[in-house]
């Protein structure tokens, strides 16, 4: 007997995946944008801004949260298409829809 992979066991955990790396995502691209974007054209020599209302110094390494953000959200969108063509193959084989 050969067992078949069943793809209505997989299609909530691509969805489940999908959803967790675009949460990640978004949480890497607020921090991008608040710890980094505001303050992207103010960084000295050496790669620090002093804010002197917060007393906070914010680093520009900090930029470097870009490139996780951009594979989580591509990741995500990876996922949402597995998830997507497993979708219709199984509506499709069920004759739903």
């Amino acid at each position: 007997m050969s067992a078949e992979p069943n793809p209505r066991a997989s299609k909530p955990l691509l969805l489940v995946a999908a959803g967790l790396c675009a949460a990640a995502a978004m949480a890497l691209g607020f921090l991008y944008f608040v710890y980094y974007w505001p303050y992207r054209d103010r960084f000295d020599a050496q790669g620090r801004y002093f804010d002197e209302a917060t007393l906070v110094v914010y680093q520009e390494q900090t930029g470097m949260l870009l490139l996780p953000m951009l594979a989580c959200l591509l990741l995500a969108v990876v996922l949402a298409v597995f998830w997507w063509r497993r979708h219709k193959r199984v509506v499709a084989g069920t004759g739903q829809g």
